[in-house]
């Protein structure tokens, strides 16, 4: 019996390609040495084919190359401000990374981002839905849900459970203080004329 083939997933760009041609400065943590060189060549030769189809110039590719850097050591983390893990879906190697993130990672801020002017709320959406290929960006959905509702669940979460739980972003506290409670009060991350918050 022959198992019919599968037909090739059309390429789309990740974050660690998106970013650095958005002007970001992007470290990419791999699982060993000898994963540096493969995960280099491949963001590598999708900037190439960008320049190639025209969809970018050979100096902004040149410029996004340079705002790329690889490493092993979670520790070099330490200083980012947004890390997107992107591991495989088991939780046992999810916890391991996210206790590794835990202790390297000094300033948790993704949805602080938006807060310190580091990424505007659209910025971070972007990112998510071009370069993971979400439906829709975190800053919509937690907009969607409503942000009392997140910031409540999340502080039960954090009250009634032993796993690692973190506290909720104090910006989300202000946002439901300044009535800022996502599309049931018609702003949040962003307006609900379309707009950036």
């Amino acid at each position: 019996m022959t198992t019919p083939a599968t037909p090739p997933m059309p390429e789309r760009p990740g974050i660690a390609e998106v970013s650095p041609r958005a002007g970001l400065d992007v470290r990419v943590v791999v699982s060993s040495p000898d994963r540096i060189g493969p995960a280099s060549e491949r963001i590598l030769r999708a900037l190439d084919r960008a320049v190639a189809k025209g969809r970018m110039t050979t100096e902004e590719r040149t410029g996004a190359a340079d705002r790329l850097r690889f490493a092993v050591d979670p520790a070099e983390l330490a200083d980012r401000q947004l890390v997107v893990e992107a591991v495989a879906e088991e939780l046992k190697t999810e916890r391991r990374v996210f206790k590794a993130l835990d202790a390297a990672v000094t300033d948790p801020a993704a949805a602080r981002m938006d807060e310190r002017g580091a990424a505007g709320a659209e910025d971070v959406d972007r990112g998510m839905t071009l370069g993971r290929g979400h439906p829709m960006g975190p800053l919509a959905l937690l907009d969607m849900i409503g942000i009392d509702t997140v910031t409540a669940v999340a502080r039960s979460m954090r009250e009634n459970s032993d796993d690692l739980v973190d506290e909720v972003p104090p910006p989300l506290f202000r946002m439901v203080e300044d009535g800022r409670l996502g599309r049931k009060a018609g702003r949040g991350f962003f307006r609900y004329d379309g707009t950036a918050s």
